[in-house]
């Protein structure tokens, strides 16, 4: 994004043109946030992430054309940038989205967490409880003196 940023400020010598490409990536994310929600649910999310790489892929060979062949104006590259913001707009809340529905299932350090919170074993007798004389594992666990 910076080689990005000194090629618009070569093109215009505007400092408030320089400012607009890091708006141009920010913006989208902002207006797309509540949207990547409703797509992680309706949608199989992994080709929806693939969909947004593709997308910045794209948009980053278009972004190596112009600085190779050179632009005089800095609007294609705002374009281009937009579609970059999009595509890190959506696929980074999907891929949060992914992430947790593959790690809903695994144990987290050894700890036993649950993905609701709160350890396994918690309110009964759980493999400790058992080793160390606590109940059978029904109902919750009692201090014994």
């Amino acid at each position: 994004s910076v080689a990005v940023a000194w090629q618009v400020y070569q093109i215009t010598h505007s400092p408030l043109d320089l400012g607009l490409t890091g708006l141009a990536l920010f913006a989208p994310g902002i207006f797309f946030m509540l949207a990547a929600g409703h797509v992680a649910d309706r949608y199989d999310r992994r080709w929806v992430i693939l969909a947004c790489y593709v997308v910045q892929a794209l948009c980053t060979i278009a972004l190596l054309t112009f600085a190779l062949h050179g632009i005089a104006r800095v609007w294609p590259i705002y374009a281009v940038l937009l579609g970059i913001g999009l595509g890190r707009g959506l696929g980074s809340g999907l891929g949060r989205a992914l992430v947790g529905a593959l790690a809903g299932g695994l144990d987290r350090g050894g700890l036993g967490l649950r993905p609701g919170g709160g350890c396994e074993g918690e309110g009964r007798g759980g493999e400790r409880g058992d080793r160390e004389g606590g109940d059978s594992g029904e109902g919750p666990v009692t201090a014994r003196g």
